[in-house]
């Protein structure tokens, strides 16, 4: 039960890799702020937010999954999802 964190906990890390990524304001920022749209993230910008994103959850997004993670709030539900999937567990080496 080590993976078992809050939705708010998720969306503050989120937040934090955003401001890094894209130098936005945190106060700036919520659940339904859209990365391109609202905060002027490019593709660059997409594909190092979703690295950072894999780094800070230790989880896979794949290519298509990336696709559906527009906002803050979508990108929440999604590693909320994946953390609570036991098959999204990590394999132990």
């Amino acid at each position: 039960m080590g993976d078992q964190i809050s939705r708010e906990n998720i969306v503050s890390r989120i937040k934090k890799v955003v401001v890094e990524v894209l130098r936005v304001e945190e106060n700036k920022l919520s659940e339904s702020s859209n990365f391109q749209e609202d905060l002027g993230a490019d593709s660059l910008d997409i594909v190092t937010m979703l690295m950072s994103l894999e780094d800070e959850f230790k989880r896979q997004i794949s290519d298509e999954e990336a696709k559906s993670l527009i906002t803050i709030g979508a990108t929440a539900d999604f590693i909320m999802n994946q953390i609570d999937s036991p098959s999204s567990k990590q394999p132990q080496s």
